[in-house]
């Protein structure tokens, strides 16, 4: 140690071969300096290993991606208009099988929920009509006598109560009753005619479907225009 000089050095002695750290004190404070092990030569093997795997990561960066394309989805089978009676294709042609849900267009631009019970074949819809229409001859049957069902039912279609003609076409005209109107649906489907306009149109009225969704519990009903001789 010189005595002219302002600060001492102190250095460790190696230990196993390299010098892993060293100390050096300047003006009373540490200073602490962590040198790294040598590197290691990279062999000749190495080198090509690294210029290969750049070479083929290049060209897979050069490759255009796949397109994707979207599966094919099927075409609903659309009938050709000629198979619609009077080409009113508002519900599906007569003996048909329907056994899904449809939808009506209305006179008020809704689209009416239903299922098709109207001369459709589908087994199970086909005896959901069955059972219907059955049910509604036992409650007109167990009907008081002194209903005047003629009466009943023209004060309901003049007065829209409890019923409404939600569409026309040429098949014949689509209504809608509410579900509390049993009673009103069971006599249209028993009666042979009721007149329904005041110039004294006489339709007769037929089970067309159930509503479903936000017309669940409803009765939909098809009237056409009496034949004479009918």
């Amino acid at each position: 140690m010189n005595k002219g000089d302002g600060k001492a050095s102190r250095t460790p002695e190696k230990t196993g071969g390299d010098l892993r750290h060293h100390e050096t004190i300047v003006h009373g404070t540490l200073k602490e300096t962590i040198h790294s092990p040598p590197r290691k030569r990279s062999s000749q093997k190495e080198k090509k290993k690294a210029t290969h795997s750049q070479t083929e990561s290049h060209k897979r960066s050069k490759r255009k991606p796949k397109r994707s394309h979207p599966p094919r989805q099927k075409r609903a089978q659309q009938l050709p208009s000629h198979s619609y009676p009077h080409n009113d294709t508002r519900f599906p042609p007569p003996n048909t099988a329907s056994p899904h849900p449809l939808h009506l267009s209305t006179k008020d631009g809704d689209h009416l929920a239903y299922h098709l019970l109207y001369e459709n074949t589908d087994r199970k819809l086909s005896q959901q009509a069955k059972t219907f229409l059955s049910a509604a001859k036992t409650f007109r049957h167990d009907l008081p006598d002194d209903l005047d069902r003629e009466t009943f039912v023209k004060t309901a279609l003049q007065e829209r109560k409890g019923i409404h003609r939600i569409s026309d076409g040429r098949r014949g005209n689509i209504w809608r009753v509410d579900g509390a109107e049993t009673q009103l649906a069971a006599c249209l489907l028993g009666m042979k005619g009721v007149v329904v306009s005041a110039k004294g149109r006489r339709e007769r009225f037929d089970l067309f479907g159930e509503g479903l969704e936000e017309a669940e519990g409803d009765v939909l009903l098809i009237s056409r225009k009496v034949v004479y001789g009918e």
